[in-house]
């Protein structure tokens, strides 16, 4: 059962930083979880956003790892002493703690169900490309099935014809298991953080009594100046995507182009709605903050 216990994909030291402060022994210190469709909840962070089993990779010989999470756990260690200099000490940092603090929002971005639902899309919908030009030449679907049949030591006599009306009847889903995810999400961690490293940063301050929100998929990438970009801004999409990760509710990294020294700025209350509702849309489920009314831009 342990292998299939919960694991977080946000992480938990993170969400501590938007427990609602007015809370009060003997109370459990919660958050605030909101959903489009529901009225605000308080819970704990350990009891949101995570998954069953959510890191859990099957190896060649069948059995199930839990390396990646055991991984994170140390990683999140080092993060976290980071980011609590930014946002209680407002300390500058140094080339090697940007570096790893850009490995930790390159896998904020990545980790996410977002992410993982968009390789899941992407993946099914290519396999059934690839499965609707097959259907359109049966002599070279016969020869595949045949092989396969010979890798796996059988001699089966196939339906071609209901094979092919099958596939091209596009009643069936195909599932992507979560290695192929886990796997590109590995791929992808050196280059991706190294453009992460050289955008430049701003520490974005939130004025007294306005607080930043997070959600269960924190780091935004947007371009203000195109928001009709049909496949999404990506980090180097254009000279104009901004990327936006709240590091506590009162501190929000921003990263733009061109590359330059990182700064800590003050912000108008305005701004940090803004960024909120920035944040709200690009949440998959749920939005965390430390008050129970959402802090969005007045209508």
């Amino acid at each position: 059962m342990g292998k299939y216990r919960a694991q977080h994909y946000i992480p938990q030291f993170y969400l501590k930083k938007y427990l609602d402060k007015t809370v009060v022994p003997p109370y459990e210190p919660y958050l605030w979880v909101h959903t489009p469709d529901d009225q605000p909840k308080a819970k704990a962070p350990k009891n949101v956003a995570h998954g069953n089993g959510y890191y859990n990779v099957r190896t060649d010989d069948g059995e199930v790892s839990q390396e990646l999470e055991h991984a994170f756990s140390l990683f999140e260690g080092e993060a976290g002493k980071i980011l609590h200099n930014i946002t209680i000490n407002n300390k500058s940092i140094t080339i090697h703690e940007k570096a790893l603090l850009s490995e930790f929002i390159y896998y904020m971005h990545t980790r996410v169900p977002n992410f993982r639902e968009n390789v899941n899309r992407f993946t099914s919908d290519i396999s059934k490309m690839i499965m609707q030009v097959a259907s359109a030449h049966p002599e070279y679907l016969h020869g595949v099935l045949k092989e396969v049949d010979r890798l796996n030591g059988e001699e089966n006599d196939h339906d071609i014809d209901g094979l092919i009306e099958f596939i091209q009847s596009d009643r069936y889903t195909i599932e992507v298991p979560q290695e192929r995810s886990i796997q590109l999400m590995i791929d992808l961690a050196e280059k991706i953080s190294e453009v992460i490293f050289n955008m430049r940063w701003e520490f974005l301050i939130a004025p007294s009594g306005v607080y930043f929100v997070t959600s269960d998929n924190p780091v935004v990438l947007l371009n203000p100046k195109n928001t009709s970009n049909f496949f999404g801004d990506g980090f180097r999409s254009s000279p104009s995507v901004e990327m936006t990760f709240p590091l506590s509710p009162k501190c929000c990294l921003l990263g733009t182009w061109p590359k330059g020294k990182e700064r800590y700025k003050l912000v108008t209350s305005e701004r940090v709605r803004a960024i909120n509702l920035r944040t709200c849309n690009s949440s998959s489920k749920h939005v965390y903050s430390c008050t129970k009314v959402l802090q969005l831009p007045r209508q």
